[in-house]
């Protein structure tokens, strides 16, 4: 079922955070892309790695997200950041809140027409160490605050994007970017926002949840507790540690994952294995989308 597999996932990613490498491996061993080891092959803020790999990320698409970079008027939980000591309002306005949206499309380095255009989307491609790849229209819409917090706003896959939207056919994974992972992706723009200072992260977010299985496996968790829960509450919402089914099954959600590997395949850069202690699901007050706080512990397993 849809709950086992989301639970299995999140208990192998909260061994695998809490582990060394070599241990963390082990959790893996089913997946071949883990078998040397399980930390990403990518670091820093991955300006030219995005660059290389057909993405557009630049000031003007982070300009749109103005509006949803303020955590007050915008996302209405100002009580919950006021609690997590970050502050509310976006960088445009002297706040700490940067906002990003990654495209893969239209980047630099997508291949233009003879007279120096951009194709449309459906028809750009881009050439990586000599093979010719197409663009997938996924895009990531992330916010950094710089007191020690990576915030999901809005993700849609490469892999989905491209079979839903774009090509409307499966990917096969080789004919993906290499880099495509939200955990990746939000490494990058982390390190962007905190440079010298990553092992200061406090919490990974997850905003307004429109995600059905993920929304299906929060009402699941919430039938878990004593007394059962029916439904999201306002600020401080609801707790789960991560050692039930509950947390696990969160961790392990479609857009719950990333925070796991996130902290797991970054071990070296954060000084250990850093690990998520507990998960808050909560809705603001007036709406009714979930979010989602994935606390992290500061003290390395």
């Amino acid at each position: 079922s849809a709950w086992e597999k989301a639970v299995e996932s999140g208990r192998t990613l909260y061994s695998a955070m809490k582990s060394k490498d070599s241990v963390a491996r082990w959790f893996f061993k089913n997946y071949p892309d883990f078998s040397e080891t399980v930390q990403s092959p990518f670091d820093g803020d991955l300006r030219e790695k995005l660059k290389e790999w057909g993405y557009n990320d630049n000031e003007e698409l982070s300009k749109k997200l103005d509006k949803e970079c303020d955590f007050e008027a915008y996302h209405k939980i100002k009580r919950a950041f006021d609690e997590l000591s970050l502050g509310t309002k976006a960088k445009a306005d002297g706040g700490p809140n940067q906002c990003f949206q990654v495209n893969h499309q239209d980047g630099p380095n997508v291949k233009r027409k003879e007279n120096g255009e951009l194709p449309d989307a459906e028809f750009q491609y881009y050439d990586v160490c000599g093979k010719t790849y197409r663009v997938t229209g996924g895009t990531h819409d992330i916010a950094v605050n710089s007191a020690g917090a990576v915030i999901l706003m809005n993700v849609i896959s490469a892999a989905y994007s491209a079979e839903k939207f774009l090509w409307k056919k499966k990917a096969g994974t080789n004919e993906l970017p290499h880099i495509r992972s939200t955990s990746d992706i939000a490494w990058g723009l982390w390190n962007r926002v905190a440079p010298g200072n990553v092992k200061e992260i406090k919490y990974l977010i997850v905003a307004q949840i429109m995600n059905t299985g993920t929304r299906d496996l929060i009402r699941a968790a919430y039938e878990t507790l004593t007394p059962p829960q029916s439904e999201t509450r306002v600020w401080p919402g609801i707790d789960f540690n991560m050692d039930t089914s509950g947390g696990q099954a969160i961790l392990g959600s479609p857009v719950g994952r990333w925070a796991g590997y996130f902290l797991m395949q970054h071990k070296r850069q954060f000084g250990g294995n850093r690990f998520i202690s507990k998960v808050r699901i909560f809705k603001p007050d007036g709406a009714t989308l979930p979010y989602i706080i994935f606390y992290v512990d500061p003290n390395p397993a």
